[in-house]
């Protein structure tokens, strides 16, 4: 039979030392190739992806590059450019198969971004302003700045019904190159219908073999190639975000199924646009697998050959000593007749001899040690049986005794026993006996350690022989030599060198111990010592698992208790009820005391009443609770510490400190009716269970502290809330110190507020006020003098008082019962406003939190108070500014200076209820009253005073600058007048183009009745008064003026016109008799030249009398003035006028006028600078076929010398002032002339009868 392969063996361990390593080298080589070869092949193809990505980028871009081209040509169109948006329009229907790829629309915003044309047509956004469009913007900017002529913007909702679309906008340029508007395209983001845009991207193979996707510039998909993710939002993945910023480059990571992918990425150049292709990272290697394939055969190939090599050599090595391990296996199988033998010549010959030497030698030895383990297995066979019976159980009183019976059994003995040591005391107990009778176990029962033969026994540790004890001197029992005992055996019980007891087994005859039974028995006593040190152990451990258990159901139940007087009830009841201690009580640390808040008793149910002890001073508890170090006292009355309570039979005690963040809060403490209770492991649980206890009193306080905390902040957001709307500063504090008193219970709450150097109490609220008829006494204190809230109104900083009655600072409200304060200041701004105080009729009754929530309470009062104020003050700036304007609009129609002045005198008593209000002007040195008005109308009446030596008046007409005098009696320079009752005045200047040209008085019969707003008020009506007057006095000479000039124009005109007229009627009427004498039919001509002149006179004096009277102007007919003017030029030079009207109909008198007003411009031109031969004006009036819609159109055509439009600016020949006509009645002017073929000047209007005016 083979032998079995060992793993361990000579063969394997020349296999491993010598091929072994040569494997590891080759496969280390080969790891490190592969991997080489993989980083290599990753980078390769990581930075292939990138390169394709940006190539792809740079392709799709060129394709859009079409698009714009399309857009491009199209804009470069005259048509496009001319901004004639009907042509534009036109023009985009004409090229809507050109522009049918933007499948969402094309349209056209001027230079403005105002929508001109769209295609197809969206009648509802031509006319919007698109001024705010993004790509607009870009374009606007790209033109100042000269940076690019193009737009590709994100997805937008501009497309029809608010759809998402893609915009492409190029800008219109003239033949200038000067910016006109954008021609913008649009795609609709939207792959499911067909689009030349989606098409594009289609044909690009963008994922040939992954995924692509296209995101603009906010993260939002445009393209993928899955159309369910286009329009989603992918502005949160990182590879989205890093392109977003402009990078090209490529990652690998882990897609959503958690396959590993590449996603390269790029930006799409000339946009914010961004493209990501993701490619599966197994596909992208799938061509380096057939090297990986290649490299583990080869490996195979180096492994396997080697292999076999040198198992066949070791094979012939270890022959010889495979058969030396099957004579070695016989010989351990007890055939001790082996012979080996082997002609190697080496070593292996030489260990085979040894080997055969060793067999025989074993065969005589095993012989004499059969004899010897038949001896011996007779005592392992006892020894077998105590330990089996020792080790059925863990109960000690079980063991000991079975123990006990066993070895008396195996010894034949018939009496024995097993004394146990007290270690606290020394003492030997017999626990277990067997042979005597209750009264000798009395009789032998707690030996000292030492006494007798079982005590020298336990304290030498060393087995004792005694063959005769009744004769023996170290007898110290009697009853021993009474019971007629005689050899005896006493081994000690023992286990790692302690001594637990001794064994003793005794006879009543005499026996000769042998050192055999002396060692079976020392044997068998470590064999109990063993046993009961596991009983030991595990009772230990047993009282360890109750105790652990404790300790997690008070945990367990302590973490649902929030209230500390139930939680303590509940620490002292379950460990009173799981221990069995006798009393357990807890105190809680409050001030220099130590409270013992609860206490319970093993024998009774009464409640017991709470106590406290002086810290340090009183107690083993007090102690405790001063040092912070646990206290094990095992005899109270050895103690002077103690203090018996409830007349307690306390024999010992154990306390241990409750610490909580290294601070002691109190004292955990346990007691027993018996000595020396307690050890160690009761402190270690006891220290457990303190430590414990302090966690849960400290949640609970900071539950208790997390609800008031929650308390006082739902009352700062209530106060808050009900605060805000208030705007009316005395109930703004009547409501907070309500709110307050309401919420803390407080004894008192009061508001102050700094009014000068005093602090004023507003409001307050409490049993104090409560009183009927309850008002602060005092109600005012100085600041920083008098007073808490004096101080802090001073200081700016809070202030607690703990006992109010050793603040010197305290000054006592009538009534109260003060005992402690809090007071802290109302800040608005960096300046003290007021301050909030509260008080309470109990000693120390504030804390740190109180301070938190009055400051918090502050500050919200301070800034409602700052907003009441500001309120006020701006509805007061409101009203002032009301009736400035109310003034200024009162006064804007009057133009007569004295009319004015007495109108605002007027105007601002009443508005502002001043005692009297006076203006004066200045005329030369003095300033004169002009209007007066209130009860010193009549003692001001015309009064003159010098400017710089008389009155407040010639004060401030000198100075220029205001002047308020709170009390006139102290004013040296005032002008009393007689029975005056004025008490103090305010006087401002009246200053126009930077001269005074007069005051403004405002009197008061109280004395210092102004203050700054009063000044600013009447400097702002003084102000409007000044520019009153002036334009008065402007409108008085520009009246004056215009008169002069009207007659001038008009003798003007009469000499121009209607003069030489006439003159020129006269000298040919003179001429007529001469010439009708001479030839009747020239003189026929000469009368019809003096009737054309007289015609032209009297329609020149007509028009001359319509410039005087403009009324009579609107009430002419068109067609009547039309043909005055046409008499007029006629008259005047002879040419003549054809005047047509055709289809008669009302205008509105606006349009009456131009038209009128054109054709008198018209022909004065061509009187001017035409030279024709033959002037026509014609009037055509179309009726429209809405209802009631006219088309009015004014021809004034010559057959003069011409001009070239476009040399003459527009100025000239009143071309500007007949295009402003027009464009104010909304027409069109035209004009058409060249040199030598005369001149037309057409306007055309249309809209509807709505006027009066008859064609």
């Amino acid at each position: 039979m083979l032998p079995r392969i060992r793993w361990g063996g000579l063969r394997n361990k020349i296999i491993a030392w010598s091929f072994v390593p040569t494997v590891i080298i080759l496969v280390a080589v080969a790891v490190v190739m592969f991997y080489a070869y993989q980083d290599v092949t990753q980078d390769l193809v990581i930075e292939r992806n990138m390169e394709l990505t940006r190539l792809k980028a740079d392709k799709f871009m060129a394709e859009l590059m079409e698009f714009t081209d399309l857009l491009s040509a199209e804009a470069r169109s005259p048509v496009i450019y001319e901004n004639d948006p009907i042509a534009q329009r036109d023009a985009l229907k004409a090229a809507s198969n050109r522009l049918a790829p933007f499948d969402a629309g094309v349209l056209i915003l001027d230079t403005f971004g105002i929508v001109e044309a769209v295609e197809p047509e969206r009648k509802e956004i031509v006319g919007e302003d698109w001024s705010d469009r993004s790509y607009y913007l870009q374009l606007l900017r790209s033109q100042i700045f000269g940076s690019i002529d193009l737009i590709i913007s994100d997805v937008v909702t501009d497309g029809p019904d608010g759809e998402e679309v893609i915009v492409i906008a190029v800008p219109i340029l003239g033949s200038q190159s000067e910016f006109l508007g954008t021609l913008v395209g649009m795609f609709g983001v939207d792959m499911t219908t067909a689009s030349a845009f989606y098409d594009d991207i289609v044909k690009l193979r963008l994922a040939e073999s992954g995924s692509a996707y296209i995101v603009d510039g906010n993260g939002k998909v445009i393209y993928h190639s899955d159309p369910g993710y286009i329009g989603e939002d992918f502005s949160l993945q990182d590879v989205v975000q890093l392109v977003m910023g402009g990078e090209i480059g490529a990652v690998r990571i882990r897609a959503l199924d958690g396959q590993e992918i590449v996603a390269s990425y790029a930006p799409i150049p000339n946009t914010s646009w961004g493209l990501v292709t993701q490619e599966n990272w197994t596909s992208l290697l799938k061509s380096s697998q057939g090297y990986r394939q290649f490299l583990f055969l080869l490996l195979a190939l180096g492994v396997v050959i080697p292999a076999l090599v040198v198992a066949f050599g070791v094979r012939r090595i270890t022959k010889p000593i495979t058969e030396l391990i099957i004579a070695a296996q016989k010989v351990a199988g007890g055939d001790f007749d082996q012979r080996i033998r082997a002609q190697t010549g080496d070593e292996i010959e030489e260990l085979a001899e040894q080997f055969s030497l060793m067999s025989a030698q074993l065969q005589e030895s095993y012989a004499q040690l059969e004899r010897r383990v038949a001896a011996r297995t007779e005592e392992l066979s006892a020894l077998n049986e105590i330990a089996t019976v020792v080790s059925q159980s863990l109960d000690l009183d079980e063991i000991l005794y079975s123990a006990l019976d066993e070895t008396l059994e195996v010894m034949e003995i018939e009496a024995g026993g097993i004394y146990l040591l007290n270690e606290r005391t020394n003492v030997l107990n017999l626990v277990a006996q067997r042979g005597f009778t209750p009264e000798f176990v009395a009789e032998v029962d707690n030996l000292t350690l030492g006494e007798g033969f079982s005590g020298r026994v336990a304290q030498s540790g060393q087995p004792l022989v005694v063959k005769d004890i009744s004769t023996d001197p170290r007898l110290t029992r009697k009853a021993v030599r009474e019971e007629g005992l005689r050899s005896m055996a006493s081994v000690p019980l023992s286990v790692k060198g302690r001594v637990l007891g001794t064994l003793f087994a005794i006879t009543r005859g005499d026996r000769e111990f042998t050192d055999q039974d002396i060692q079976l028995l020392t044997s068998i006593g470590h064999q109990i010592g063993v046993a009961i040190e596991n009983g030991n152990l595990y009772n230990a451990a047993k009282r360890r698992a109750d105790q652990f258990r404790v300790i997690s159901e008070l945990g367990r139940r302590l973490t649902s208790i929030l209230a500390i007087d139930e939680l303590l009830g509940q620490v002292v009841s379950l460990i009173q009820q799981a221990f069995k201690y006798d009393v357990v009580e807890i105190g809680l640390i409050e001030k220099d005391e130590l409270v013992f808040k609860r206490r319970t008793k093993r024998y009774t149910d009464a409640p017991l009443s709470s106590f406290s002890l002086k810290i340090g001073e009183q107690g083993i508890t007090g102690k405790v609770a001063a040092t912070g170090e646990p206290l094990l006292v095992p005899d109270v009355s050895k103690d002077p510490r103690y203090i018996n309570i409830d007349d307690d039979e306390t024999h010992s005690e154990l306390a241990v400190p409750i610490r909580s963040k290294g601070k002691v809060i109190g004292v955990l403490n346990i007691q027993s009716q018996e000595l020396d209770a307690f050890d160690e492991s009761d402190l270690v649980l006891t220290q457990s269970l303190a430590d414990q206890v302090a966690i849960a009193i400290e949640n609970a306080r900071l539950f208790n502290e997390e609800q008031r905390r929650a308390d006082q902040f739902r009352v700062i957001s209530e106060v808050g809330g009900q605060i805000t709307s208030i705007l009316d500063v005395n109930v703004l504090l009547e409501e907070m110190a309500r709110l307050i008193r309401d919420a803390f219970d407080y004894y008192h709450v009061a508001f102050g507020l700094i009014e000068g150097d005093e602090v004023v109490y507003k409001a307050g609220s409490g049993e104090l006020s409560d009183i009927p008829g309850f008002e602060f006494k005092p109600s005012r204190l100085k600041i920083g003098l008098e007073g808490i809230t004096g101080w802090v109104a001073a200081t700016g900083e809070s202030l607690y008082t703990p006992d109010v009655s050793k603040e010197s600072r305290y000054v006592e409200m009538r009534g109260s019962k003060t005992r402690s304060e809090l007071t802290v200041p109302i800040t608005a701004r960096g300046k003290v406003l007021g301050i909030l105080d509260v008080q309470s009729d109990q000693l120390n009754a504030f804390d740190e939190s109180d301070m938190n929530v009055l400051q918090s309470l502050a500050y919200q009062a301070g800034v409602a108070i700052e907003n009441a104020t500001l309120f006020k003050a701006e509805q007061k700036r409101a009203e002032h500014f009301r009736l400035i304007s109310d003034v200024g609009q009162r006064i804007i129609t009057i133009l007569a200076v004295d009319e004015l002045l007495e109108q605002m005198a007027r105007l601002i008593k009443e508005s502002f209820n001043y005692y009297h209000v006076g203006f004066g002007l200045v005329e030369g040195d003095k300033v004169i009253s002009k209007a007066e008005v209130g009860p010193m109308r009549e003692a001001y009446q015309s009064v003159s005073l010098t400017i710089g030596q008389e009155g407040i008046w010639g004060r401030v007409a000198q100075s220029g600058e205001p002047l308020l005098v709170p009390d006139v009696s102290q004013d040296p320079g005032y002008y009393a007048a007689q029975d005056t009752k004025v008490c103090s005045e305010l006087c401002v200047p009246l200053i126009s183009k930077g001269e005074v040209i007069g005051v403004l008085d405002a009197e008061s019969d109280r004395l210092d009745s102004f203050d700054e707003n009063d000044l600013v008020i009447l400097q702002t009506l003084a102000n409007q008064a000044a520019v009153a007057i002036e334009n008065a006095r402007l409108f008085e000479q520009t009246h004056q003026l215009a008169a002069m000039e009207e007659r001038n124009r008009l003798a003007r005109d009469l000499h121009d016109a209607v003069t030489q007229t006439l003159f020129s009627s006269s000298l040919l009427a003179e001429a007529l008799p001469a010439l009708w004498e001479k030839d009747q039919t020239e003189g026929r001509k000469l009368l019809k030249e003096i009737r054309q002149l007289c015609r032209g006179a009297l329609a020149e004096m007509r028009t001359l009398l319509m410039e005087l009277r403009p009324a009579s102007l609107i009430e002419a007919s068109l067609d009547e003035l039309l043909r005055q003017l046409g008499d007029s030029v006629t008259g005047r030079t002879g040419v003549p006028v054809t005047v047509s009207i055709e289809g008669p109909h009302q205008l509105p008198s606006d349009v009456h006028t131009a038209f009128y007003r054109i054709a008198q411009e018209a022909l004065n031109n061509i009187v001017k600078y035409a030279q024709a031969n033959q002037v026509s004006v014609n009037l055509r009036c179309v009726s429209l076929k809405d209802e009631g819609a006219r088309k009015v159109e004014l021809s004034v055509m010559d057959d003069g010398i011409g001009f070239d439009p476009s040399n003459i600016p527009s100025e000239s020949l009143g071309i500007g002032i007949m295009r402003e006509r027009a464009k104010a009645i909304g027409a069109t002017l035209e004009i058409e002339s060249e040199i030598e073929h005369g001149t037309e000047i057409r306007v055309f209007w249309q809209g509807v009868q709505e006027a009066t005016q008859d064609v």
